[in-house]
């Protein structure tokens, strides 16, 4: 895997959730504030297969990150994926900037 940079994707998400595993969305809950997670979920992006979940398990909790679809927008790679902490449930997509981070759509 190339770099282990910050995902921008999951480091905006914001929002509140009223019940467990609610799915909600981007602009709406703060999902991984913790550097390490977004490094991880940054991996993720950058190296999983599609379809198949990636849990880890940090001072914060347990997550999982599945990239669900790999496509291009223009000369970008992008992917769809879904991430949950096992209180919340997120789906978004995220494209590779030329730094090797991840952008939120």
């Amino acid at each position: 895997m190339k770099k282990f940079t910050a995902l921008a994707a999951i480091a905006s998400l914001t929002g509140c959730v009223t019940a467990p595993q609610q799915t909600i969305y981007p602009h709406q809950a703060s999902f991984f504030s913790d550097p390490h997670d977004r490094d991880r979920a940054n991996e993720v992006l950058e190296g999983g297969s599609e379809d198949f979940p990636v849990s880890w398990v940090s001072a914060n909790g347990q997550y999982t990150v599945i990239p669900t679809r790999t496509y291009k927008s223009g000369d970008q790679d992008c992917r769809e994926f879904t991430a949950s902490n096992g209180k919340k449930k997120i789906k978004s997509s995220a494209c590779r900037r030329d730094d090797g981070t991840w952008q939120p759509l």
